[in-house]
């Protein structure tokens, strides 16, 4: 089923490139935004839990409600890896589409986990990430670097502290990015690999933050009485999900820092997992 939606954000800028998991019909589906304005939902055999969106490769590749990893190429759909004692979770492409990033949850709690790698043609996997805590939300900028959240304590803690780390995937080398002893989430990187967004709550709520890697300085993109979450830069502009009670909203920052809501079909009762495509 596809729909049209004639909106213009910002002046003359259209819809980006942009995919979510979108609630219609009581139902979790992939919807995906391309940037002439249209809006296309694609049809799964499950019902997704979380996915990505390659346009390079034409492949969509998500996790489904048995915990199976799924690929769906040339509108054909099969499973590429099946749950054992271990669970996965997060999946997300490599930027040529020929391998897939995920979590690997240790007995399938997220006490300890791995961020893995596989190649769909030959099956294989390795280990990317392996670090004595948990390790989650992968985000892959080019071949080589890898961003994550790091959850440091999740055991004894008053709150769950995370902090968003770096990986150079052919050196090995690891270093923390963020110190904010806070639940910081949720990294994405701008496509000139300048800024680092991600999700915090300074206060009770969730907060869009940027942290530029040159000046080494955070800036503090959003202020609501809502939880903002899965920042993602496609040019000129930041899209995020804004949560407020049991509603949730695709929002939007351009350059000069307004931040508007993009409206959304009638029949999309709530988004979440932002994605760029």
């Amino acid at each position: 089923m596809r729909y049209i939606l004639a909106v213009i954000i910002f002046g003359n800028t259209l819809f980006a490139n942009l995919a979510f998991l979108g609630l219609i019909d009581s139902r979790w589906q992939i919807v995906v935004l391309d940037d002439n304005g249209s809006i296309e939902t694609i049809s799964t055999q499950l019902e997704p839990h979380s996915f990505d969106y390659n346009s390079l490769s034409n492949r969509v590749v998500y996790m489904a409600s048995d915990e199976s990893l799924r690929l769906i190429e040339n509108k054909k759909e099969r499973v590429i890896l099946k749950r054992d004692k271990d669970s996965y979770i997060q999946p997300k492409f490599s930027k040529n589409g020929e391998k897939v990033y995920m979590v690997k949850l240790f007995d399938g709690t997220s006490k300890n986990s791995d961020i893995i790698e596989i190649d769909i043609k030959s099956k294989k996997s390795k280990i990317v990430v392996n670090q004595r805590s948990t390790q989650l939300e992968p985000f892959i900028s080019d071949s080589k670097n890898i961003y994550y959240t790091n959850v440091i304590c999740t055991i004894g803690c008053r709150d769950i502290i995370s902090e968003i780390w770096h990986k150079n995937i052919i050196s090995g080398e690891a270093k923390q990015l963020t110190l904010t002893n806070l639940t910081t989430q949720q990294p994405s990187v701008d496509s000139e690999s300048k800024n680092l967004y991600f999700s915090s709550n300074s206060d009770e709520f969730f907060h869009i933050y940027r942290y530029n890697f040159e000046k080494k300085e955070y800036q503090q993109m959003t202020k609501a009485e809502a939880s903002d979450g899965f920042p993602i830069k496609i040019k000129d502009t930041l899209y995020f999900v804004r949560q407020m009670g049991t509603k949730s909203k695709l929002m939007a920052i351009d350059n000069g820092g307004n931040v508007k809501e993009i409206p959304l079909p009638q029949n999309v009762e709530k988004i979440r997992y932002l994605r760029s495509i």
